[in-house]
């Protein structure tokens, strides 16, 4: 075979062998018997869960960390945290007209979100709206900048509302595979009030290495509807 039509043969195979790739990258996103759309096929099916987790925050100058006990049925949810960042035990509720914040003095807060009551209280932007999805390894409603997933079709990392998450420690519960770590990045842009304090600018070692706000969440047990309490409606 002549040296040309040879160089010719062998860039022909590769840019097969490069296209081929590209279709099973598609396939894993696309197609319904792929691992990945399995995985978000039982996924949505889950409407109702109970964690408890242990939830630490960081800037680039703070941190703190709470104790997370969270239950969802349906649209309505319930957060115990414990020692949230030096503020004592907090009680937060949300159902589909309102959310309510009861601190460790029975004082009574509301507004449009837990995520708002939250960083009203303590200053910490932990965006729970995207999260209760993100919780169980699916994302959010919205547009996906990114994702990937693990060999057994599961996510391991989602770009998405403004943030970089990590998804990490998978284990099996019922019929699932939920993750048991996750961590946020807030990308640039994503909470212009800290952006903008030069107080959470100010340097530290190392400081400019890290993201500008970071959320660990380690769940160390899941309880799915069949074990799941239902919420109370009263103050406690």
């Amino acid at each position: 075979m002549p040296a040309g039509q040879t160089v010719l043969t062998v860039g022909l195979l590769l840019a097969i062998l490069l296209a081929s790739g590209c279709s099973r990258q598609t396939i894993l996103v696309d197609h319904p018997a792929s691992p990945w759309a399995v995985q978000v096929k039982k996924l949505q099916t889950i409407r109702s869960w109970q964690i408890k987790a242990r939830m630490a925050v960081r800037s680039r100058r703070k941190g703190g960390q709470a104790t997370v006990r969270w239950k969802r049925i349906n649209d309505q949810h319930e957060l115990d945290l414990y020692g949230p960042f030096g503020s004592g035990r907090m009680l937060l509720r949300q159902n589909t007209d309102q959310a309510t914040l009861i601190d460790s003095k029975n004082n009574r807060f509301t507004g449009r979100s837990l995520q708002q009551l939250l960083y009203r209280r303590v200053g910490w932007p932990v965006p729970f709206s995207s999260l209760q999805y993100w919780i169980i390894g699916l994302p959010a409603p919205g547009t996906i900048r990114q994702q990937q997933w693990d060999e057994q079709g599961r996510l391991s990392r989602l770009q998405q509302n403004g943030w970089k998450i990590q998804f990490s420690e998978y284990r099996k519960v019922d019929r699932y595979e939920l993750p048991g770590r996750l961590q946020l990045d807030a990308l640039p842009g994503t909470i212009p009030a800290i952006e903008t304090d030069p107080s959470w600018l100010e340097d530290r070692p190392g400081g400019l290495e890290q993201p500008l706000f970071r959320i660990k969440l380690i769940i160390r047990n899941w309880q799915l509807p069949e074990t799941t309490a239902p919420i109370s409606t009263t103050n406690q």
